[in-house]
């Protein structure tokens, strides 16, 4: 992470995340290590979120970047109703309620989350539901979530009108992986309130 003395401070969440002495100085500019969020009860994706690449991708080719506002504490893309966006929210889904992603699909396109650098040789733990209001909705179309590690499909998984969170758990290859993505699509995106959550464990290695 790179702190500029004459540009407007880090954000207090990048300050978390950073170590407090800087590792390098350079004119005014410092150079700061960032510090590890995998804990022994394992990596909370949710924690990455601001270092995430977040996209819209329609049919077409056309791509759109999303923004990440501190402010909001979220990713916003321009041009996309004020419903699609990828950030922290609590969501009730049946008798369940959960801190997770939220990442309302987007019409006839794909929206794309990158999550970089994730632990190799872990096992990852991912869970995603629609909202009870989504659930009760007319709309039965499900939203689909493929997960890939770098450009290898590694799970899809879709969630239709049913409450609570399903879940799986994957396992990462051995090999560094530059990118774990989502690609999340609905065919009718009409109140698909739909949120996830994903978790990393390293697994255990024996002599």
């Amino acid at each position: 992470v790179l702190k500029d003395k004459n540009a407007p401070p880090l954000s207090k969440r990048i300050l978390e995340m950073t170590t407090l002495k800087a590792i390098e100085t350079v004119d005014d500019i410092e150079i700061h290590s960032l510090k590890s969020t995998l804990t022994e009860s394992g990596l909370n994706f949710l924690s990455m979120l601001p270092m995430a690449k977040v996209e819209v991708i329609k049919k077409n080719g056309v791509t759109t970047a999303c923004r990440w506002q501190n402010t909001k504490r979220r990713f916003t893309c321009p041009g996309m109703p004020n419903w699609v966006y990828v950030g922290p929210h609590k969501m009730k889904s049946g008798k369940t309620q959960k801190s997770c992603i939220w990442s309302h699909p987007a019409k006839n396109a794909t929206l794309k989350i990158a999550f970089p650098n994730p632990p190799p040789n872990s096992q990852i733990y991912f869970e995603h539901a629609l909202s009870t209001n989504a659930v009760r909705s007319d709309n039965k179309s499900p939203v689909v979530a493929a997960i890939f590690a770098d450009e290898a499909k590694i799970k899809k998984m879709s969630r239709g009108n049913q409450t609570g969170f399903a879940a799986t758990t994957i396992n990462l290859p051995s090999r560094p992986t530059q990118n774990l993505t989502l690609e999340i699509t609905a065919k009718n995106d009409g109140a698909r309130h739909y949120c996830f959550n994903l978790k990393a464990k390293t697994k255990e290695t024996h002599p």
